[in-house]
């Protein structure tokens, strides 16, 4: 059975692993507060620009959502809300936190569970797809987005389209123990080519509405059912 990096992460530090530029440590009251409220401006941030195609009385969908950074945000705006991990230990530390946090129209999936079968609104994924190094699971995933989506309802997904350098390959070989902790396999990010993401979207029958910071490592490609 492959191992399941991200359990692992989960479990010794989750938010570090989530969010790895976090000023202070991570399990700090500070580290806490500032996962949080890093979470809420982000999410206000990407939902500035495509608010009116958006039904908030639907059901918002995270592909990759963690202990809940941006779901707990997202869900405060949507009527239910749904949220997708390969971690259990993830899921469990979602649910903990927004029972903390007064938010209760949250339901777990673990990814090989039926997600896909409900009728979404909005479904996103930032800082998730950049991971995968298996290119087959993110056609499933992005497949599964177009059959669950309601008719215009909107997807905003989060790659990394930078070129592959020789320096970016040859990083890739090396053996995780001389690489930095952010830099080590289920971690590191893993670049995509955008015309291959243009196929699998045009199988899914999403349309591209926009796209912003092309060619990047923070390439959002805005997409419509």
């Amino acid at each position: 059975m492959k191992k399941n990096l991200w359990e692992d992460f989960a479990i010794n530090d989750a938010e570090y692993y989530i969010l790895t530029d976090n000023p202070y440590p991570s399990n700090s009251k500070e580290g806490m507060e500032y996962f949080f409220k890093s979470g809420e401006e982000f999410t206000n941030k990407m939902l500035a620009g495509i608010k009116e195609s958006i039904d908030f009385n639907g059901t918002v969908c995270e592909i990759g959502c963690g202990v809940g950074r941006l779901l707990i945000p997202h869900s405060k705006l949507f009527a239910k809300s749904v949220g997708v991990d390969i971690s259990e230990t993830m899921l469990n530390k979602l649910m903990a936190n927004s029972k903390k946090l007064n938010v209760d129209n949250i339901t777990p999936y673990l990814s090989f569970e039926p997600w896909y079968n409900n009728n979404f609104s909005y479904v996103y994924s930032f800082i998730v797809f950049q991971h995968i190094s298996d290119f087959e699971t993110i056609k499933d995933y992005v497949l599964k987005i177009g059959k669950s989506l309601q008719k215009n309802g909107i997807a905003n997904l989060h790659f990394d389209t930078r070129k592959k350098t020789i320096i970016y390959l040859l990083r890739n070989a090396l053996p995780d123990f001389i690489l930095p902790k952010s830099q080590r396999k289920g971690i590191r990010r893993i670049r995509r080519n955008s015309s291959e993401l243009e196929m699998i979207f045009k199988e899914a029958n999403l349309e591209i509405v926009s796209e912003t910071r092309k060619d990047s490592k923070d390439h959002i490609f805005v997409l419509r059912k």
